[in-house]
């Protein structure tokens, strides 16, 4: 019996650490702070978790004194030590960090749309969808995430920023009552890759495929802008199932894992 890995088997593999080297080289070119292995991005503004994280190099394998540095350069800028990145890309960092004492917060299924690939949008009867620039909409986006991820509207300053930051913002209103049902977002491109984001869809209006048609409407102005390749985070199996509908392909889960306490001044 031969023991031999299936070629097929071997490109597929080939080929997902290719897509998780991209989404890590995307998160990398975004950050604006070095530490040994680890690219980290700070926000300012936002001592959020999810605005401030670190990103390994490719292959990195850090040492003890290396994660000790990283959890310094959080600590002196007030901000908890955190990482977001692709396993498949890094595979030895995970030891590393629950040796220093980081804890898992969430494994979200990374998915990856290549130019072609996505769906049209979907045509919905009660729903129009557009691009927005403007001021109020772009409060009004950010309060429907604060609802949608039970969070403070001021938590979302990112997406009221994103234009201006090279992005784009969609939203959804209700074609009768003019309420502003779901939104979503993709970030700056950088070398023809983008991240699709805060795709959000009110309560009252779930189940009518608005996180399908917004998804493919970003992607579809993403490749226009240039993008080879769009990705995300999806939050779970039923999101992955809605954005899979859109084209996007499942890869090797994400990392989300901080190590929570070492905020010179906690929230």
């Amino acid at each position: 019996m031969s023991d031999s890995i299936d070629p097929s088997t071997r490109d597929q593999d080939k080929a997902e650490r290719a897509d998780a080297a991209r989404v890590q080289a995307f998160l990398r070119a975004r950050a604006r702070v070095r530490s040994g292995p680890f690219a980290i991005l700070i926000s300012p503004s936002d001592a959020g978790l999810y605005a401030n994280y670190a990103v390994p190099d490719d292959d990195a394998q850090p040492t003890a004194a290396d994660i000790a540095a990283l959890e310094q350069a959080f600590q002196t800028r007030d901000r908890t030590a955190r990482l977001e990145y692709a396993p498949g890309a890094a595979a030895a960092v995970e030891a590393a960090l629950i040796a220093a004492g980081f804890s898992i917060e969430l494994r979200p299924p990374m998915m990856i749309c290549n130019a072609g690939a996505v769906r049209p949008v979907p045509r919905l009867e009660d729903f129009d969808l557009a691009f927005t620039e403007d001021e109020v909409d772009l409060s009004k986006a950010a309060s429907v995430q604060a609802e949608v991820y039970d969070g403070d509207p001021d938590d979302f300053q990112w997406l009221r920023d994103m234009p201006r930051r090279g992005g784009r913002v969609a939203v959804a209103r209700h074609r009768r009552t003019g309420e502003m049902a779901g939104v979503g977002a993709f970030i700056s491109p950088l070398s023809a890759v983008t991240e699709v984001v805060g795709i959000a869809t009110r309560p009252a209006f779930r189940r009518r495929g608005l996180a399908q048609a917004l998804t493919s409407m970003l992607t579809e102005a993403a490749f226009r802008a240039g993008c080879h390749m769009t990705w995300l985070s999806a939050a779970g199996e039923a999101q992955s199932n809605i954005y899979a509908r859109a084209g996007y392909e499942r890869r090797e889960p994400m990392l989300f894992i901080s190590k929570p306490g070492l905020r010179t001044n906690p929230p």
